[in-house]
């Protein structure tokens, strides 16, 4: 089925820490994004031109109970955020690929067809071993 296709803008509100008792750092982005209804999940696309990452092409597909992110460009990925669950999933970096562990503790999903918000809660482990913990504050609005 057809999507109904909506444009919009999507902000992404990260604040994240990678050692024990490290003060957290905050990063705020906002881009232009298609907004895509189905009748049974929603997807955010968007292009992070000013990441400090490159340029990013970012698909979230939202579900009532999981959000996944799908990641082109220069650091490819493919994530699985869901309450309760650890995913493991390939990190691609100019450098090499490494294999990440996310545990997602928290997920709040309050989307609709005008778009929404979404807040995720999360630590990543690499072999098992603490990497770091972040917080996703994703607000999308629709221009109808």
């Amino acid at each position: 089925m057809k999507p109904i296709t909506k444009k919009g803008y999507i902000t992404v509100r990260d604040c994240h820490r990678q050692d024990e008792g490290e003060e957290k750092k905050f990063t705020e982005s906002r881009n232009v994004c298609e907004f895509l209804v189905y009748p049974d999940r929603y997807e955010i696309k968007y292009i992070e031109s000013a990441s400090v990452m490159g340029d990013c092409y970012t698909t979230l597909t939202v579900l009532p109970e999981r959000v996944s992110m799908l990641r082109g460009g220069l650091y490819r990925t493919s994530m699985i955020f869901e309450k309760g669950k650890r995913h493991v999933c390939a990190y691609q970096t100019e450098y090499g690929a490494m294999s990440l562990g996310i545990l997602t503790k928290t997920l709040k999903i309050d989307i609709g067809d005008s778009g929404g918000s979404i807040n995720m809660v999360y630590s990543i482990d690499n072999n098992g071993r603490f990497f770091s913990e972040s917080e996703l504050i994703i607000n999308v609005e629709t221009e109808d």
